[in-house]
């Protein structure tokens, strides 16, 4: 139970119709789907309603995702999604187009509540030339869509290892310094 409200009382003449009604402030609420129970006293007698209603607006955030692709092979291409919703999303999925030079769609995927998960598709990248990419990225779900545009990057397998190589050397820097403290 998040909040009670209550209406003022009003006497209903048989055959009369009167609406009631209060409001309830949502700022501080998650956006998802919550049900609201209108509980009606009449002549010593109670009934229960109850009707669903949404704040906030069903969205799948894109978070991350691939940026640098060996040349003429296949890569595996992922992207981050997190569902800012509070039930379940089905059926949620992306496309990815890159330049003119290749449209890429993952499987479906279901999210969870609030759920961060990677999504994966492949990139055949034989016969693309090395270079920048442009890249559309967008994910699919419940007649919604999310886009985030961006860029790739085609590069050699001896790019691609320079690429990895600061973090490496910041590892190992760490690592060598955590043996030292620990002397």
């Amino acid at each position: 139970q998040i909040a009670t409200l209550e209406t003022n009382k009003e006497s209903l003449p048989r055959g009369d119709v009167k609406h009631l009604v209060t409001q309830m402030q949502t700022k501080n609420l998650e956006p998802g789907l919550y049900t609201a129970i209108a509980t009606i006293e009449y002549d010593q007698n109670e009934i229960e309603l109850g009707k669903e209603f949404k704040v906030g607006k069903i969205f799948i955030e894109i978070l991350d995702y691939t940026k640098y692709f060996i040349n003429d092979t296949v890569n595996k291409f992922d992207i981050d999604i997190e569902s800012q919703w509070n039930r379940i999303i089905r059926n949620a999925y992306g496309k990815v187009v890159i330049g003119d030079v290749a449209t890429l769609q993952t499987m479906s995927y279901d999210l969870d509540p609030r759920e961060r998960k990677i999504i994966t598709t492949y990139w055949d990248t034989r016969g693309v030339a090395i270079g920048k990419y442009s890249a559309n990225i967008t994910l699919y779900y419940i007649n919604k869509t999310t886009n985030k545009l961006g860029e790739v990057n085609v590069v050699t397998m001896d790019d691609y290892k320079k690429l990895l190589q600061p973090k490496y050397c910041q590892l190992r820097l760490l690592a060598l310094l955590q043996a030292w403290l620990l002397l």
